[in-house]
């Protein structure tokens, strides 16, 4: 059920339009290259450039093609982030700071 992944890489922004049940529409995220990223010690957020996919718990195999899925562990210019928002069903991507132990 259902239909095909959007499978979110990245690159230069670019959204597709899909239609959802009760003639709605939804914007999904097919490449991006910044991301909102906020540091949960301060709380302040800040647009940062992704560099690289770094792991992805849904599946290795997706790190590895550089696809961002809610959960993902992002390398920006601000540090290591984990995605917080949902890339194939919304238009922006929001990620929190990653505390390096």
């Amino acid at each position: 059920m259902g239909r095909e992944t959007a499978d979110t890489e990245v690159g230069e922004k670019s959204t597709s339009e899909v239609s959802v049940r009760g003639n709605g529409k939804k914007s999904r995220l097919v490449t991006v290259n910044e991301v909102n990223v906020t540091n949960p010690e301060s709380g302040e957020s800040e647009k940062s450039e992704i560099k690289t996919v770094l792991e992805n718990p849904a599946d290795p195999n997706l790190a590895r093609r550089d696809i961002i899925t809610k959960g993902a562990i992002i390398e920006t210019e601000a540090g290591e982030a984990r995605v917080t928002s949902r890339p194939g069903q919304e238009d922006n991507l929001s990620a929190v700071l990653v505390e390096e132990e």
